[in-house]
C-alpha cells in the first residue's frame, strides 16, 4: 500500500512539475505527453496504463452538390432487338446410309447349241451413302437481331458532390458569403 501511495505521490509531483520521469525507493513513474501513455513500475511487476491516440479532427467545412454540364460527343451503339420470325419451310440435305443389298435377277442365257435358257443370278448392291432432300418445317420463334445505331452527341447535367474546408455558415458553397445567426 505504501508503494501505491508512493506511486501517486510522484504522479502528482511530475504532473506539478513538469518532469517526465520519477524514480524513487524502487518506484518509477513514466509519462509520455506525446503519445499519452502512463508507466508506473512499483518494483513488483509494475502497470502500464495507455490511452487512446487522440483522434484527427477533420478540418472545419461541409459537402456541397455542383451540378455541371457534360458533353457526350455522337458515337454507334449495337442495339440488340427481339424480332418475330413466322414459320417457314426449308429444304435440308441430308446424307444417309444406305446398307448393303443383295437381290435375285433371272437373267436369259445361251448356250453353244443356240438354246436359250433362264438362270437366277444373285446379284450385290454395295453399302453406301447417298444425299437426301427433305422438306423441314420450321416453327415460328423470336430471334436476337443486333444492329449498329447512331447516337447525336448531347450534353448531360451531372451531379458532382465535393468537400469545401471552412465553415458552413459563412459559405454556401457557390462564393455567396452570408452571415446567418450572427
Amino acid at each position: 500500500m505504501k508503494a501505491l501511495l508512493t506511486a501517486f505521490a510522484g504522479i502528482l509531483m511530475i504532473g506539478a512539475v513538469g518532469a517526465s520521469g520519477l524514480n524513487a525507493q524502487g518506484v518509477s513513474v513514466r509519462i509520455n505527453k506525446g503519445n499519452k501513455s502512463v508507466e508506473v513500475n512499483t518494483g513488483r511487476g509494475g502497470g502500464r496504463i495507455e490511452r487512446d491516440q487522440p483522434k484527427h479532427q477533420p478540418q472545419a467545412g461541409h459537402y456541397i452538390t455542383v451540378k455541371k454540364k457534360v458533353w457526350h460527343p455522337g458515337h454507334y451503339e449495337t442495339v440488340s432487338e427481339r424480332v418475330y420470325v413466322p414459320a417457314t419451310t426449308k429444304t435440308v440435305i441430308e446424307r444417309v446410309y444406305v446398307p448393303a443389298e443383295t437381290y435375285t435377277v433371272r437373267e436369259r442365257r445361251v448356250d453353244s447349241c443356240g438354246h436359250v435358257f433362264f438362270v437366277n443370278v444373285c446379284k450385290t448392291i454395295p453399302a453406301h451413302y447417298k444425299n437426301v432432300e427433305k422438306c423441314v418445317v420450321v416453327p415460328a420463334h423470336y430471334d436476337t437481331c443486333e444492329r449498329q445505331v447512331w447516337v447525336e452527341g448531347h450534353y448531360d447535367i451531372v451531379e458532382e458532390r465535393g468537400w469545401v474546408k471552412g465553415d458552413p455558415d459563412c459559405d454556401d458553397g457557390h462564393g455567396n458569403v452570408s452571415h446567418r445567426g450572427r
